[in-house]
């Protein structure tokens, strides 16, 4: 089924708006590349068929939902600056649960999608999410629009802590990873050493 007919045919709830038509997610927390609307209620992102853009080709979203939601009633807080989201709140999708995700988001690397560019589905998602924000009482954090914002110090420092987290996490694997790999090229060294034949240089007797 492809993006557009999933949407098309996605069963939405008695009194669900579109408010942002299909644009494009990239999770880092997740490494799954979506296509997402915003709605009344909620976002809904569906993983891509078409392409990848975390970089991690086939196994782009191993492991995740087709697709998930965040109810707004859900979303305890966010935070949107050119392109990029961070959320805090609880993500569903196949029985799964999360409590917060970010990555970036625009008009879709191909194209296909309902805006022409990045910069149009930023100011549309800004405008919807500040009204959003004062129905459903999530506080929202927008540093190039500082007049929307409703994120205390407290809030703004729990959203920065989310992505600071993961890359934190992210770093102690590769350095975990790192050092076992040393420690495996010391061990294959060791075991080279032992188990080359030693040098006997060879002694003639004078024949002359």
């Amino acid at each position: 089924m492809s993006v557009q007919s999933f949407f098309n045919n996605f069963p939405y709830e008695k009194g669900e708006k579109v408010l942002v038509d299909t644009f494009s997610f990239i999770s880092s927390k997740k490494r799954t590349t979506y296509v997402g609307v915003l709605t009344n209620t909620r976002f809904i992102f569906k993983q891509s068929e078409r392409f990848s853009a975390t970089g991690y080709s086939i196994q782009d979203g191993w492991g995740e939902a087709d697709y998930c939601s965040i109810p707004l009633n859900q979303l305890r807080g966010i935070k949107i600056k050119n392109g990029r989201l961070v959320i805090n709140g609880d993500i569903y999708g196949d029985g799964k649960h999360q409590s917060s995700d970010f990555g970036h988001f625009g008009k879709g690397t191909f194209g296909g999608l309902s805006y022409s560019t990045s910069a149009e589905v930023n100011n549309l998602l800004i405008t919807e999410l500040a009204f959003l924000a004062k129905e459903y009482g999530f506080y929202i954090w927008t540093p190039d629009h500082p007049s929307l914002n409703t994120a205390d110090a407290s809030q703004q420092k729990r959203l920065t802590n989310i992505v600071n987290g993961e890359l934190k996490t992210a770093l102690g694997v590769g350095a975990a990873l790192a050092v076992v790999f040393i420690g495996l090229a010391c061990i294959v060294g060791a075991i080279e050493d032992n188990t080359r034949p030693t040098y006997q240089p060879t002694t003639y007797e004078s024949t002359y």
